[in-house]
């Protein structure tokens, strides 16, 4: 049965039957999800921040600096659109096979961020910095585990004097969340030792928050109605629960990145806020899933369609954005590379050679940049292929200290060599 909000699937319209191209054009979106908006000029133009009120701001900052988190009641977001057509819209969305984050294609999600953000930099200090996910939980499914957003080399550095984090995530609800449906758990800041000092490196940080059976009754379930919205910062370990099975009621969220610049820098220029072009909502959406690619698995083919979208209009990127792009597309790869045919995922039944290909060619590209490091993800596509001691260059080794020009020459020689490993690839001999 599809999800309420959702249409008898298309067919044409569906994930798998679009390109590049297909993917730029508003009016397939507009048909995929008839009850948002791209590019709707009224809608843009009525767009402004939500009032930030000083006394209730401060509170949240107060709450946030104790705690950890924050929660914003929906009486206190009158979102202009309200949030129902926009969980509409994710249940659409995934009936023609796109992961709920697809729901920041639409304007709706840009004016949501738009409204909020006099509040969350009234509250933290931060500004949205483009990282954008899409949830949509359906029992007995669940959400993250336990993790902690950033994990900074010095952790109290990435707070500032008047203890405000440098990062912190805005978390909106769709629909209601409550323990059945994967609602938010979270540890406080006053429980969790490593939220400053940083974690044991050989340790287990959720260990170290529970060391006794007492210290359980420290962890908060965060119920959340939709129109709500919670903040917490990058070193509050959150996760969602699990939904209880025979509950019919998704947890639908959105969840928005921010960040002092100094920190880390916003994945493409605020200029392009609030509303961004559709080219750039495109590409954001096809890096995420890109990056999160552990959680958001998909086929093959798919991961060349978000990587061609993404390349399209890498220029408008930060290049730190683009290197993590590159790595994971490159780590994307290799996991579905060992997936074999007939696995449950259906992942490994339709692994092309252009993946591969791909693969090679964006480990070509970021050593030529000089800013990844892609030996070892190069070693690996070569032993996973069975590539003998015939088949490629081997890796230049430069023993000369000091001789940098020459050690520079035989790396590009090197890059170059692969590149015609990559147009000439070897059958791919599926592992793991």
């Amino acid at each position: 049965m599809p999800p309420k909000g959702a249409r008898a699937p298309d067919a044409s319209l569906h994930a798998d039957a679009q390109t590049a191209q297909s993917v730029l054009d508003p009016n397939y979106w507009r048909r995929v999800c008839p009850s948002l908006h791209v590019d709707d000029a009224a809608l843009q133009a009525s767009a402004a921040p939500l009032p930030a009120d000083p006394i209730g701001c401060a509170n949240l900052r107060q709450r946030i600096n104790l705690d950890g988190y924050a929660q914003i009641s929906a009486a206190d977001l009158p979102w202009s659109s309200g949030v129902g057509p926009m969980a509409d819209g994710v249940a659409q969305l995934q009936a023609q096979g796109w992961p709920p984050s697809f729901v920041a294609i639409f304007d709706e999600a840009w004016l949501m961020a738009s409204e909020i953000s006099a509040i969350i930099e009234a509250a933290t200090g931060n500004k949205i910095n483009m990282d954008v996910l899409g949830w949509s939980v359906l029992p007995p499914q669940c959400g993250f585990s336990p993790h902690r957003d950033r994990q900074p080399e010095r952790p109290a550095e990435s707070f500032r004097e008047d203890g405000t984090p440098m990062y912190s995530t805005c978390w909106v609800a769709l629909t209601d969340a409550c323990p059945d449906n994967s609602c938010l758990y979270i540890i406080p800041r006053g429980a969790d030792p490593g939220y400053l000092e940083g974690d044991d490196p050989d340790g287990d940080p959720l260990a170290a928050c529970l060391p006794t059976k007492e210290a359980y009754q420290d962890i908060r379930a965060l119920p959340a109605e939709a129109g709500s919205a919670i903040l917490f910062t990058h070193r509050a370990i959150h996760w969602g629960s699990r939904g209880r099975a025979g509950y019919t009621k998704p947890r639908v969220s959105l969840s928005f990145g921010c960040s002092d610049d100094s920190f880390e820098a916003a994945y493409f220029s605020r200029d392009d806020l609030p509303f961004p072009n559709l080219k750039l909502r495109a590409a954001l959406m096809c890096g995420q899933m890109i990056a999160y690619h552990e959680r958001f698995p998909c086929s093959p083919a798919r991961l060349m369609l978000y990587m061609k979208v993404f390349e399209q209009e890498q220029s408008s990127f930060t290049g730190s954005y683009c290197q993590q792009i590159r790595r994971e597309f490159v780590a994307a790869t290799k996991e579905v590379q060992g997936i074999p045919k007939g696995h449950p995922t259906g992942l490994g039944d339709a692994l092309e050679d252009d993946v591969l290909d791909k693969a090679l060619d964006v480990m070509l590209d970021g050593a030529l940049d000089g800013g990844d490091d892609f030996d070892d993800d190069f070693d690996d596509f070569c032993e996973a292929a069975d590539v003998g001691d015939d088949a490629g260059p081997s890796r230049p080794c430069v023993t000369d200290e000091g001789d940098e020009e020459e050690e520079e020459d035989a790396e590009g020689q090197w890059a170059l060599e692969t590149a015609e490993v990559a147009v000439h690839p070897v059958p791919v001999v599926e592992h793991r």
